[in-house]
């Protein structure tokens, strides 16, 4: 359940697996360019590769919001001091759909400028080495996620996911409200029995990934016992961290996770994120050889997914919509072989998203869009929706990227190569090594095994890793490496 949302929208690594832990925002980033400078190189290999030659340059941002501070942290701090204001701070990725999605519909509002005026606005693009000090401060886990901070560094809240205008604008005049409650005098008040305080820290650590003290400081606040969404993080706690006891391969772990997975959905059974959970389940049961509790399983996770979408209201304040829910339920499908019922699922789900664009400009929604529709048969109308993008911001990662994991899983290989190409010609920074992966994974399905090490190789060769080994670029520079290994 670690790999986020972003895995459903065309724009993971070629052949990753399924989405989880739905409604968290993006993980695990791979793609483009568009709100911020970016370095790209345009990098081939004498392997072969249609580009043989080297060059690096800036390309000027096509649209952002005006406001924020880019890439400038220090400047950030600076003025926040000399200003006595706090600091709202924008980790995203140009290639993200929430990210972009917040920019066209929150961060543009005339209403979001004039009531954050309180705030100094600083953007971190998250795949570039200046985010690296306060990803790693603030344990930065997925994308979007907007901290807000004292002009010290002083965590006192944070929004993971996107929000409409309404409910973020609320969660920015809570913060300002708050601005004498830092993270470190609510884990001071907590310790000493604060239970008010343990439930805040409790939330807080759960967003930073520190799911054992998450589950420490939500036990210990007597609000778990009345509020069920505090109840709930503590059950999903628990899940995380039996998952990466699991992940060593151990039976004990895995047969521990699959028990605290049935307790999470029986004690939560029509929240969104067990929908999450349920589809996790279904996986263990199908790996584990029992079909008919499988089968039993995702036919539930259908029936909790549209009773969710015929109660709308049940989501608000959470990162989820309708159209998030339409694309579970059509995965779900997938997954239990339905094929005509995916596809009809899939349309419903682009449908729902058209509905929520403003423009037919809009970045995230058509990343969304187009994968959709990928997945419902109508590939003309994806590659439409890829090439007008492509066309639109010609110098950056994202679109050729999706575009290219569609044509990969049409077996185009050639096509898709071309494009991939293009997407690591404009990476940089973690996207480069996602950008790189795929490439390589191209070029081994193709049987160009020299080619594929030699863009493995490049690629870890370009790109700087930060110190601290729990930034998730070292997940991505592990799996380079173990791909190298397999094709040596």
């Amino acid at each position: 359940m670690s790999v986020k949302r972003w895995n459903i929208r065309g724009l993971t690594p070629i052949s990753a697996g399924k989405a989880s832990n739905f409604g968290r925002g993006c993980e695990n980033p791979p793609v483009g360019a568009s709100v911020g400078a970016m370095k790209r190189s345009l990098i081939v290999f004498a392997s072969g590769l249609s580009l043989l030659f080297s060059i690096s340059l800036w390309a000027a941002p096509e649209k952002k919001p005006t406001g924020f501070i880019l890439n400038d942290q220090a400047g950030a701090f600076k003025q926040a001091k000399a200003e006595n204001k706090l600091l709202m701070i924008d980790f995203f990725g140009i290639w993200c759909p929430p990210c972009n999605q917040l920019d066209e519909h929150v961060f543009t509002a005339p209403s979001f400028a004039k009531q954050t005026d309180g705030f100094v606005k600083l953007k971190l693009d998250a795949d570039a080495d200046v985010s690296w000090e306060l990803k790693s401060k603030f344990k930065i886990q997925g994308y979007p996620t907007v901290v807000f901070a004292t002009a010290e560094g002083d965590e006192i809240g944070r929004v993971v996911g996107y929000r409409a205008l309404p409910l973020f604008l609320r969660e920015a005049a809570k913060a300002s409200k708050r601005r004498d409650e830092s993270f470190a005098k609510l884990v001071a008040a907590a310790e000493k029995g604060d239970s008010k305080a343990a439930a805040k820290v409790g939330s807080m650590e759960f967003d930073r990934g520190n799911y054992a003290e998450a589950k420490k400081f939500l036990t210990a606040s007597k609000g778990a016992a009345k509020d069920k969404r505090l109840a709930e993080k503590i059950a999903m706690a628990d899940v995380e961290l039996l998952e990466e006891k699991a992940e060593s391969g151990s039976k004990d772990a895995e047969a521990a996770l699959v028990a605290a997975l049935e307790r999470s959905v029986k004690d939560f059974p029509g929240t969104p994120d067990s929908v999450d959970r349920r589809s996790t389940l279904a996986d263990k049961y199908a790996a584990a050889g029992k079909a008919d509790a499988a089968k039993a399983t995702r036919k539930e996770t259908i029936r909790v997914a549209e009773d969710l979408i015929s109660h709308p209201k049940r989501l608000e304040g959470l990162d989820y919509t309708v159209a998030d829910l339409r694309q579970w339920v059509a995965m779900t499908f997938e997954s239990d072989g339905d094929v005509a019922a995916a596809k009809a699922a899939w349309r419903t789900a682009a449908k729902e998203y058209r509905g929520l664009m403003k423009t037919d400009d809009e970045r995230g929604y058509s990343l969304e869009l187009a994968y959709c529709l990928w997945k419902s048969g109508d590939v003309a109308g994806a590659e439409a929706v890829y090439k007008k993008f492509e066309g639109l911001y010609p110098n950056e990662f994202t679109f050729y990227h999706a575009h290219a994991n569609m044509d990969f899983e049409l077996k185009k290989y050639d096509e898709a190569l071309a494009l991939q190409e293009k997407a690591f010609a404009y990476s940089y920074g973690d996207n480069k090594l996602r950008a790189g992966y795929n490439l390589a994974r191209i070029l081994k399905t193709q049987g160009k095994k020299k080619e594929a090490i030699a863009a493995a190789e490049k690629t870890l060769a370009e790109v700087k890793l930060p110190a601290d080994t729990s930034i998730r670029s070292h997940r991505s520079a592990k799996r380079l490496r173990k791909l190298i290994d397999e094709l040596s």
